[in-house]
């Protein structure tokens, strides 16, 4: 077998590829991530991004600057923007999880974190706080579910 320097070269990136496998990296929604959302509008939706899904966020504390709302996020994951719900935090991509599964609410690691006392991976969100109240939760289960879009 000949081994040339391009196979030597390209041997620790198929090694980072199959070690870290597919998943939800750090990559900007719209460059390769699987978790973006395509931020589709149009369909029947009976849930508003902007209306219901924001100011929930607001009020339970997700969007504080000391949780996931501000300069440094906690655990890596950005709420800010509607495109950064997509992109995994930490933990998350230390499963291979997607933040936000549009029109798969049960597969989202999010609705996980707030409705498990003991997720997979980190705590129940919100953290120190109240947990969120079964409508709030159902609320943002039928955002995802209807498309996760960005209304």
């Amino acid at each position: 077998m000949k081994t040339t320097i391009s196979s030597i070269a390209c041997a620790p990136v198929l090694l980072i590829a199959i070690v870290l496998g597919p998943g939800c990296g750090p990559t900007p929604p719209g460059n390769g991530d699987s978790c973006a959302s395509t931020g589709t509008t149009g369909g029947v939706t009976t849930v508003s991004y902007a209306d219901d899904i924001v100011p929930l966020f607001m009020t339970t504390g997700c969007l504080n600057s000391t949780c996931h709302g501000g300069t440094f996020p906690a655990s890596q994951y950005d709420m800010r923007t509607y495109a950064a719900l997509f992109v995994a935090g930490d933990d998350a991509d230390r499963i291979g999880a997607c933040e936000i599964v549009p029109g798969d609410a049960a597969s989202s690691f999010l609705i996980e974190k707030l409705r498990s006392s003991n997720p997979r991976v980190g705590l129940q969100m919100p953290l120190e706080r109240e947990p969120l109240t079964e409508e709030e939760i159902v609320l943002i289960e039928t955002w995802i579910d209807e498309g996760a879009q960005d209304n």
